[in-house]
């Protein structure tokens, strides 16, 4: 085999050795790509398991069924694509293994035609896992970098669902760890301020950036929100503005304070450069 190819490793497990030979000599001829290795032991096949790309079990098996063995691999094994290759099943049988996370079912017969479509089933699934686990690095990529900067990140979709917080906004906005299974609205994290709302369901329905300064009771906080539009809705990003607008306000108090003084001190020079008055 082709060093450079990109190997699929399929585990096989069946309790019938020629089975496992064909299925070996017909998966690797029709897919040079896969290396189909056997066990007649499922137990054993439990610690041959990482690295797997897909995993093909019989169902009714010496040692353990194919239901056992599947609840044993979904333990430390919950995404890799696992089918069920069976000549003695049941709907019951595949009903109870859809509920433990089987990705195929797949109903042996007679003739080498059950091989090219047991080949195909291993090769697409291997191709859909593979795609989504490149997905998921690169989202996980993409949220490690909005975890870095100073500034609160949101991801809302079209339904106004908040689909993620960074670190910084959860910190501003969430008091512990947010819930992602509350669906929760960006409303609901933000209120119903109007100058918010109405950036945020702008740049929703208009699709272009927004922009806003605003408080936000709720919290006792200022930020500035830039809401732009994405593939699946908006980016929100919130930059805390509260110990900026403190100092404002702060300085702008000094400020009337020191022009009170400076009236003051006009006035009293005034008086004072005025010459007295003698009776």
């Amino acid at each position: 085999m082709d060093s450079d190819r990109n190997v699929v490793r399929v585990v096989h497990i069946d309790d019938d050795e020629a089975v496992l030979d064909v299925t070996k000599r017909s998966l690797e001829r029709e897919h040079p790509e896969m290396e189909v290795v056997g066990f007649l032991d499922a137990e054993e096949a439990l610690s041959h398991l990482d690295g797997a790309d897909c995993i093909v079990t019989d169902y009714q098996m010496d040692d353990m069924d194919g239901l056992e063995f599947l609840e044993a691999v979904r333990e430390d094994h919950p995404k890799v694509p696992v089918i069920f290759f069976t000549g003695r099943g049941s709907e019951e049988v595949a009903s109870e293994a859809f509920r433990l996370g089987v990705t195929d079912y797949l109903q042996k017969g007679v003739g080498s035609q059950q091989y090219v479509v047991l080949g195909n089933r291993v090769s697409n699934l291997v191709t859909k896992h593979q795609a989504e686990q490149a997905a998921q690095r690169a989202e996980e990529r993409v949220q490690s970098i909005y975890d870095r900067i100073g500034e609160g990140y949101i991801a809302v979709d079209t339904d106004w669902q908040v689909t993620y917080l960074n670190r910084a906004a959860e910190t501003l906005l969430v008091d512990g760890e947010f819930d992602y299974g509350a669906d929760v609205t960006i409303w609901e994290l933000l209120g119903r301020d109007e100058a918010v709302e109405g950036a945020i369901r702008s740049a929703m329905n208009d699709r272009k950036p927004q922009s806003v300064d605003c408080n936000i009771p709720e919290l006792d906080r200022w930020l500035e929100l830039r809401a732009y539009p994405s593939e699946d809705g908006l980016s929100v990003f919130l930059e805390d503005l509260t110990d900026e607008a403190a100092f404002e306000e702060e300085l702008s108090e000094a400020q009337e304070q020191v022009e009170v003084a400076e009236s003051k001190f006009r006035t009293l020079k005034e008086k004072l450069s005025r010459p007295p008055r003698f009776r």
